[in-house]
């Protein structure tokens, strides 16, 4: 049974462990197959496939050099397999040598996949470390903390409404500022913060979030309301040092409210989010469709679950 390793990759050939296991170094491997002098370093049944694994190590050691970290968001195509992944945002988790494909998380169904590297496409956002704290939350308690970014995202809806002419979440028209309106566009919010690194992935309290919005989301935030309890809060400049609910917002949207076109992994999203909580009801020509937190609870996995969810609606209603 051979071990062909390289740092952290390693290739394991054979299936006859009780012969013991030989290591065996690539580079070496690699000349003497070159040369045509593998029989030398190996047993004429192992010499034949062998360097084939070898030069398989060779370029997944090469790859580790470009291959995208841990929490890089990427869009999926071209799966035939899982073609309902197709066009979804996900988040890679690690790289599989061995299988040469990527595990990542889809954002929406929370599903775990392995797909090859061709039917990923990166998406230009920061990818995130488990040790470092996004650097808005500095000197924030985890209730300030929550309620500061529930604030951005008041404070959001407000600058859209009076500067984008956009309309969503308390201020939405269509909707009679309904719970559901509003739970729906705070979950939008909430997800792109997750995706974009804003919420990490560990430590947060989703409870604690919500809870907090339950208990903000009906009252409008406005500049006069920022300024007095966080400062000064400038429309186009951030304010130098120190945190900005505007900037804050700007990273999780994409965009600033004056932007005339909305950011494509906004819309992404958004159309994920939309799918998930409405649901088609009878024929195309008597039918509805019903919007329900519960039709799809696998949309809540990556912002803390279903359960947390339902009690932020009970809360605004």
């Amino acid at each position: 049974c051979f071990v062909i390793t390289s740092g952290p990759v390693e290739i394991e050939i054979g299936d006859s462990p009780s012969e013991g296991r030989k290591h065996v170094g690539v580079e070496r491997l690699l000349r003497c197959a070159e040369e045509g002098r593998e029989r030398e370093m190996l047993s004429p049944t192992a010499a034949g496939f062998v360097p084939a694994a070898a030069r398989q190590l060779q370029q997944a050691v090469e790859f580790e050099y470009d291959r995208m970290p841990r929490g890089q968001r990427v869009i999926v195509h071209g799966l035939s397999g899982r073609a309902d992944l197709n066009d979804f945002a996900a988040e890679v988790q690690h790289w599989d040598p061995m299988q040469g494909r990527y595990e990542i998380l889809v954002l929406l169904t929370g599903d775990t996949v392995r797909v090859k590297p061709e039917n990923l496409t990166a998406v230009d956002e920061p990818s995130y470390d488990d040790e470092e704290e996004p650097s808005w939350r500095e000197g924030l308690s985890d209730d300030a903390a929550c309620e500061y970014l529930v604030d951005a995202y008041r404070m959001r809806v407000d600058d859209d409404a009076n500067y984008g002419q956009h309309l969503h979440g308390l201020y939405c028209e269509e909707s009679d500022s309904s719970a559901m309106a509003i739970v729906e566009d705070f979950l939008l919010f909430a997800k792109l913060a997750r995706a974009r690194g804003v919420i990490g992935c560990d430590g947060w309290d989703w409870h604690r979030f919500c809870a907090a919005a339950g208990a903000l989301l009906k009252t409008p935030f406005m500049q006069d309301d920022a300024a007095n309890q966080y400062g000064a809060e400038q429309l186009l400049v951030a304010p130098p040092g120190g945190r900005s609910l505007r900037s804050t917002a700007e990273l999780i949207y994409g965009t600033s409210p004056l932007a005339t076109e909305a950011d494509p992994f906004y819309e992404l999203v958004q159309e994920q989010i939309t799918t998930a909580l409405y649901a088609d009801v009878g024929d195309e020509q008597a039918g509805y469709s019903v919007v329900s937190l519960d039709n799809d609870p696998s949309l809540f996995e990556d912002v803390g679950g279903l359960e947390v969810w339902q009690d932020l609606l009970a809360a605004v209603s």
